[in-house]
């Protein structure tokens, strides 16, 4: 063989290796799920204490679409000014 063709040759396999790795690697990490670790804590749930806060409440009566754009629109307001 010349060596023009073993190089190449060399050069394939070693592409192929490096395709055959990436996909196995890529395989491993997508079948592995998400890690749940850190929602362990919500297995045993505890009631929490927590201080006062404020809060803005609008009440309205009527049709719910009309009554709740107005009363999105003011709780929107009213907490922009606050802050």
């Amino acid at each position: 063989m010349k060596k023009v063709t073993k190089v190449l040759l060399g050069v394939a396999a070693a592409l192929v290796v490096a395709v055959v790795a990436l996909i196995a690697v890529t395989y491993y990490y997508m079948t592995q799920g998400p890690d749940l670790s850190k929602y362990e804590h919500l297995k045993n749930p505890q009631i929490v204490t927590a201080p006062d806060q404020k809060m803005i409440v609008v009440e309205a009566k009527g049709d719910p679409n009309v009554a709740g754009s107005k009363a999105f629109a003011t709780l929107f307001q009213v907490y922009f000014k606050t802050k």
